[in-house]
C-alpha cells in the first residue's frame, strides 16, 4: 500500500489547482482511490476548514456535538462498505492525500444533507432555485438550465470546488461537477457528464418522515452512481429509486443533450412524480409539485403563498420563466432576481429567487442565502463547461465587519463576475 500511494502521490504532483474569480477548478483521474488521493493532495488546505465548518453546522442546526454526530453517520454507512466499496476507496484517497482529515469526518461530511430529518423534526430546509427549459421555452430549441444554491454562508462559501472527474473503471464516464472540499458527489447538485446528462435540483421543505436507512442507501452514494454511470435520464430514475433511502428529498432536474428532453423527478421516500418533456420547462423552489408528494409526505401548505419563501419563489419564477423566450443572459437574469411576491416589490430577503437571509431581521434573519449562480446551454455542456458566479448570484458583497456576531468559519465574500468555468 505505501508503494502505491507514493505512486500515485508523485502522479498528483503532475496536477495543479487553478483559480478564476473565487472557483477552484481540478482535474482528477484513475481509479476511486487515485482519483481520491488527487482531490485530497490538491485542496488539502481547503480540507483542513472542513471540521471547523462540520461542527458549527451540527451544533447550530442539529443541536447535537460534532462526536456523536460522527458516530451516528458511521454507524448508518458502516452497511454498505462491501457493496459501495468504490466510494470508500475514494474517501480513503481523499484521507491518505490531505493528511489533514479522518476517513470518520469524511463520512459524517458526506452524510451531512442525509440526516437532516433525522435530527430536524420539521424538516424545514430550503436550499436552492432551479430551471431547466428546452423546445419553444429556449431561443435556439435547446437545452438550457440554470440553478443558484442557497444554504449557510460557512459551507456556501466553500462549495467552491469545480471539479472535472476522468474515472477509468469499466462503465465509468467522465464528469464535472460543482462541490465542496471532502465530498464524492456535488451537494450543492450541479453537474454535467459526458454521456450528454446534464442535472441540478431543489430541496423539497417541510418533509414530514424520517428516512429509512435500515433498507435504503443515503442519497449521495446513488446520486454519485447516476452521474458517472448513467448513460439516459430512464437510467438516473433507476438508479435514483433503487434502494432510496427517502433521505434528502429533491425535485431533480434533469436534461439530455442527445435527445432534447428533460425530467423534473420529485423524490421523496414513498412516493414520487415524474415529468418529461422536449417542450416545455420545470423548475424547483423548495416546494414539492407532485400532489402525491405534497400532500402524503410533506407539511407544506404554502405552494402558493407570496408571504412564504417557496409560494413567492414558485409564483415568481412562473412568471419570469413565461415571460420571453430562454437564453443565457435571461437565465442570469433570473438568478439574480430579488422580487419579494409577499411585499409586493424588489427587495434583498428571504423569498427572492436570489436569496439574502442575512439581510432579514428578528428571526428570519440567518447568515444564509443564495452563495452562486451557474448557467449552461447545450453548447457549453459539449464542452464539459458552464458559467458560473461565486458569490451571491446578484454579486452582492458580504463583509464580516458589517456582521459583528459572525461565526469565525465564515469568511468575507468580494463581488466576482460571471465567468466560464
Amino acid at each position: 500500500m505505501a508503494k502505491t500511494q507514493r505512486k500515485e502521490s508523485n502522479n498528483s504532483k503532475t496536477r495543479r489547482a487553478s483559480s478564476d474569480n473565487g472557483w477552484i477548478t481540478i482535474h482528477v483521474k484513475g481509479t476511486p482511490y487515485e482519483m481520491g488521493f488527487q482531490h485530497g493532495r490538491l485542496l488539502r488546505k481547503q480540507l483542513e476548514n472542513v471540521k471547523p465548518v462540520m461542527k458549527y453546522l451540527v451544533e447550530k442546526y442539529y443541536k447535537t456535538s460534532l462526536t456523536e454526530y460522527v458516530s451516528r453517520c458511521k454507524s448508518i454507512v458502516s452497511k454498505y462498505l462491501s457493496e459501495w466499496k468504490n466510494i470508500f476507496d475514494e474517501l480513503k484517497g481523499i484521507r491518505d492525500g490531505s493528511d489533514v482529515i479522518s476517513l470518520d469526518y469524511l463520512i459524517a461530511w458526506n452524510m451531512y444533507l442525509s440526516m437532516d430529518e433525522i435530527y430536524n423534526s420539521n424538516g424545514d430546509v430550503q436550499r436552492c432555485s432551479a430551471f431547466i427549459a428546452t423546445g419553444s421555452k429556449t431561443h435556439d430549441g435547446k437545452i438550457i438550465m440554470a440553478h443558484n444554491t442557497h444554504c449557510d454562508y460557512s459551507i456556501g462559501f466553500i462549495s467552491n470546488i469545480v471539479m472535472h472527474l476522468h474515472p477509468s473503471l469499466p462503465g465509468s464516464m467522465p464528469f464535472v461537477m460543482q462541490t465542496v472540499p471532502g465530498l464524492v458527489c456535488s451537494s450543492t447538485d450541479w453537474f454535467i457528464s459526458e454521456s450528454g446528462i446534464m442535472g441540478c435540483e431543489t430541496t423539497i421543505s417541510e418533509i414530514n418522515y424520517k428516512p429509512d436507512f435500515e433498507t435504503g442507501v443515503p442519497y449521495f452514494f446513488r446520486i454519485r452512481k447516476a452521474m458517472e454511470t448513467g448513460k439516459s435520464l430512464d437510467e438516473y430514475v433507476s438508479i435514483m429509486m433503487d434502494q432510496n433511502a427517502g433521505d434528502y428529498a429533491c425535485s431533480w432536474l434533469f436534461g439530455d443533450i442527445n435527445s432534447g428532453e428533460i425530467m423534473r423527478l420529485e423524490l421523496a421516500k414513498n412516493t414520487h412524480g415524474i415529468e418529461r418533456t422536449k417542450d416545455g420547462l420545470y423548475y424547483g423552489m423548495n416546494g414539492a409539485v407532485t400532489p402525491e408528494v405534497m400532500i402524503i409526505e410533506t407539511n407544506n401548505t404554502g405552494l402558493n403563498d407570496p408571504n412564504t419563501a417557496s409560494g413567492s419563489r414558485n409564483l415568481r419564477l412562473e412568471q419570469l420563466l413565461n415571460a420571453q423566450k430562454i437564453d443565457l443572459s435571461y437565465s442570469k437574469k433570473v438568478l439574480v432576481d430579488h422580487y419579494d411576491y409577499g411585499e409586493n416589490t424588489f427587495r434583498k430577503g428571504m423569498r427572492g429567487i436570489c436569496k439574502h437571509k442575512e439581510c432579514e431581521k428578528g428571526d428570519d434573519f440567518n447568515f444564509a442565502g443564495a452563495v452562486d449562480g451557474k448557467v449552461v446551454d447545450v453548447a457549453l455542456a459539449k464542452e464539459m463547461k458552464f458559467i458560473g458566479r461565486m458569490g451571491s448570484s446578484c454579486g452582492r458583497i458580504f463583509n464580516k465587519k458589517d456582521y459583528p456576531d459572525t461565526p469565525a468559519c465564515i469568511k468575507n465574500m468580494p463581488k466576482y463576475k460571471w465567468c466560464k468555468l
